[in-house]
C-alpha cells in the first residue's frame, strides 16, 4: 500500500515533466519584481505607483517560438503601467500631473484612464534574437531530471576543481583584505577546510537559499503544448533562484542547470544575472574563508 501510494506521488511529476519538443508550440518566459513589504508583484525598475495599483501589468516576458522549423525568440514587453506614464510626462506634462493627481483620490479610477492610454501606446512584440532546437530540448531534459543534492556536482565540480579554485579564491582574498600576519602553516589550514566538500555544499546551499526581505524577482515559465500547459516558477532570491516549483504539482526542483539554461534564453534584465549565478563560486568560498579560516579578531588562524 505504502510502495502505492508513493508511486502515486512520483507518476504525476513524472507525466508533467516529459514533453516532447515537437509538441511545443511555444514557451512564455516572465520576469517579474516584487517590492515592499507586501511583496505585491511589479515589473521592471521604474516603479513609483505600480506598488499601489492592482493593475494587470505584463511584465518584462519573452516569448520563445516554434516558427518553421526555427525558434525565434520575441521581447513582449508591452508599454503598460509606469512605462506608459513615463511615455506621457516626456509628451504631455499637463496630463501627466492630472493622472498623478488621481493616485492618491481615486485609484479606480486612475486604472481606467491608463488602461485607455494601453491602446494608444500598445507595441507589437519585437524579435531580439534566435535560439537553437538544441537549447529548448537541453532545458526538457533539466527540467524532468531528478538532480544530486550538492550543487557544485550538478555544476561539474571535481576533486581536482575544488582543490584549483580553494587556491584561486584564498588568494584573491588575500589579495583584497589585510592578513600582514598570514604564515604558511595558517594558508594550509585554510585551505584544508575549503576543500572539505561537505563545508562547499553546506555553504553553497546557505547562500542559494538566502531570502530578500523586502525585494524580490521572479521567473515563470509556461512551456505551452497544443493540449496543455505546463508552468515552472522560482521560488527563491538567492543565487540561481531555486527551487524550481512546477506549479501544476507542486513539485520542485533544486537544480542549477535549469537556471542556467534559461538565463541563456533571457536577453538582458532583472534576473538574468542571477539565473546565471554570477560571482557565486567567490560568494561561496569567501564567505567559508571568513566562517572556517578567521579567528573572533579576523585574523586567519592555523588550527
Amino acid at each position: 500500500m505504502k510502495a502505492f501510494f508513493l508511486l502515486l506521488l512520483i507518476i504525476p511529476c513524472h507525466l508533467y515533466s516529459q514533453v516532447h519538443i515537437d509538441s511545443i508550440r511555444k514557451i512564455e518566459i516572465t520576469d517579474v519584481l516584487y517590492k515592499g513589504v507586501e511583496l505585491k508583484p511589479v515589473y521592471g525598475f521604474r516603479q513609483p505607483i505600480a506598488i499601489e495599483l492592482d493593475l494587470d501589468y505584463s511584465g518584462n516576458k519573452f516569448k520563445i517560438e516554434n516558427q518553421n522549423l526555427e525558434w525565434v525568440i520575441y521581447d513582449m514587453h508591452l508599454l503598460e503601467g509606469p512605462v506608459i506614464m513615463d511615455r506621457i510626462k516626456k509628451e504631455d506634462i499637463d496630463k501627466y500631473t492630472q493622472l498623478q493627481s488621481l493616485i492618491p483620490d481615486s485609484i479606480s479610477k486612475f486604472s481606467e484612464k491608463i488602461k485607455k492610454y494601453h491602446k494608444l501606446y500598445y507595441w507589437k512584440p519585437t524579435k531580439i534574437g534566435k535560439v537553437s532546437k538544441d537549447k529548448i530540448v537541453q532545458l526538457l531534459n533539466e527540467l524532468k531530471r531528478i538532480p544530486s543534492h550538492s550543487v557544485f556536482k550538478e555544476l561539474g565540480y571535481t576533486w581536482d576543481i575544488y582543490q584549483e579554485k580553494s587556491s584561486e579564491y584564498l588568494n584573491k582574498y588575500l589579495s583584497l583584505a589585510d592578513q600582514r600576519d598570514l604564515n604558511e602553516e595558517k594558508k594550509v589550514f585554510c585551505l584544508k577546510q575549503l576543500n572539505k566538500k561537505h563545508l562547499i555544499n553546506k555553504e553553497a546551499k546557505k547562500i542559494i537559499r538566502t531570502h530578500a526581505l523586502c525585494e524580490n524577482n521572479t521567473i515563470i515559465m509556461k512551456i505551452i503544448t497544443s493540449s496543455d500547459t505546463i508552468t515552472y516558477k522560482t521560488g527563491g532570491s538567492g543565487t540561481f533562484m531555486l527551487p524550481w516549483l512546477i506549479t501544476n504539482y507542486n513539485g520542485y526542483r533544486y537544480n542549477p542547470n535549469i537556471s542556467l539554461q534559461v538565463g541563456e534564453l533571457l536577453p538582458d534584465g532583472l534576473s538574468k544575472q542571477k539565473l546565471l549565478g554570477k560571482n557565486f563560486e567567490e560568494e561561496v568560498y569567501f564567505e567559508m574563508i571568513e566562517e572556517y579560516c578567521l579567528n573572533n579578531r579576523r585574523r586567519f588562524r592555523k588550527k
